[in-house]
């Protein structure tokens, strides 16, 4: 084995949103959009082409990755599933740049819906190769069947940042409110003067999607003509009852629902699809009181103002409980924290040996992904693709490479 004259290792990145990536209308053009099975059934575009940055034979040549130019160009492509949310987004993108245009490799990047069925795509290990960003809770569904049991799918550990789904209302609302201190305390929920801080239920008509129904009916556990009500709620005392904004049962599946329920606290919650996001804008761009449905790390918290509603800690193990029946199983507790993981399927790691200790090293911090997507701005919703730029620079950090043979 060859060594590389450069200690990659010390190597980390930092991204940044301006100034180093030209794109054009052919830069954003992607392959298919095919379903083929149940687990391409959300695949939003195949083998899309990020947009052109300034690395070329230059950047190769400066960490001395030409010397080895044969070796990656007779590899296949690795596929990397870009799952569609804000870090997921640009974490996948951090990790194409690098394995492009620094170690040469040929990459198909992959945009998916993403969420559970990233487990399936890595088993079966000819959709996906990579995801750089995997919840625990997506994976309860399969993470002892295919990475503790039949080692098809491949841990490498934490991806460096952390995420935590909430409640958010906007910090403004304490100087709204400054006979109210405590809006991020779970009990003002529960007290009727500071409850009414918030919008009540029905404040927000119901919104139809395109297709003219409702973001979700047809379950009272779940979700009526786009509204989770609780047993005791009662139309004609809706004023007494909040307004929790969300953006579709899919999310969180059930938590909020059955907190409302745990703690018995008056409020409903409206399932407001593609809207909830501009719905939120426009409330705060007016300084108006809501609260919402939202988790770090993602845009819209890292760069408004927002603050998280705190919940009872869970010290008796009631969260794991209500996951074992998300439908029926009140939760009194707050959700916890998640350390997010990245993955391989089996297949990857037989046929990129190399590459296994950069998959475990490879890492951005809470801090630096914060950072990144305050950055980024308010309307990466509306980005397709996602256009970044980074910079590679030489400092002992996150990010570690073992050199090629």
């Amino acid at each position: 084995m060859r060594q590389s004259a450069l200690p990659i290792a010390l190597l980390i990145i930092r991204l940044i949103v301006v100034g180093y990536c030209s794109s054009t209308e052919n830069d954003t053009a992607v392959g298919s959009t095919v379903e083929s099975n149940e687990w391409e059934a959300d695949l939003e575009a195949d083998d899309v082409v990020l947009p052109q940055c300034v690395f070329g034979q230059d950047m190769k040549a400066k960490y001395g990755w030409l010397d080895y130019a044969d070796f990656t160009a007779g590899k296949r492509a690795i596929i990397v599933e870009m799952d569609w949310w804000d870090s997921a987004i640009l974490t996948s993108q951090i990790f194409t740049f690098l394995l492009i245009h620094i170690m040469g490799y040929k990459v198909n990047l992959r945009s998916y819906d993403g969420g559970p069925v990233s487990g399936s795509r890595l088993n079966h290990g000819n959709s996906s190769d990579v995801v750089l960003e995997l919840w625990r809770s997506d994976a309860s569904t399969w993470y002892e069947k295919y990475v503790q049991l039949s080692n098809t799918v491949i841990s490498y550990g934490s991806v460096g940042y952390t995420g935590r789904v909430g409640l958010y209302f906007p910090t403004y609302m304490f100087d709204l409110y400054p006979e109210y201190d405590e809006l991020d305390f779970w009990k003002s929920l529960v007290h009727p003067e500071s409850r009414r801080a918030f919008p009540y239920s029905g404040t927000i008509p119901t919104i139809l999607d395109e297709d003219g129904l409702p973001a979700c009916d047809g379950d009272p556990r779940s979700c009526v003509n786009g509204t989770y009500v609780p047993a005791w709620y009662s139309e004609s005392e809706k004023e007494n009852f909040m307004e929790i904004w969300h953006h579709g049962t899919a999310y969180t599946p059930n938590y909020f629902q059955r907190l409302i329920d745990g703690l018995h606290l008056n409020a409903t919650v409206n399932f407001l699809g593609e809207s909830m996001y501009p719905t939120m804008m426009e409330a705060y761009n007016n300084r108006k009181p809501f609260l919402v449905y939202n988790w770090r790390p993602t845009t819209t918290v890292a760069q408004f103002n927002l603050t998280r509603v705190g919940f009872p800690e869970d010290t008796s193990g009631s969260f794991a409980r209500f996951q074992k029946d998300p439908q029926n199983n009140p939760v009194a507790v707050d959700i916890p924290p998640e350390i997010l993981f990245k993955a391989s399927s089996s297949r990857f790691l037989e046929d990129f040996p190399e590459l296994g200790y950069f998959m475990t090293k490879f890492q951005i911090t809470d801090k630096h992904m914060q950072n990144l997507l305050a950055s980024i701005g308010a309307n990466l919703p509306y980005w397709i693709p996602l256009v970044i730029g980074s910079e590679i620079t030489k400092k002992s950090g996150n990010i570690g490479f073992q050199p090629l043979p």
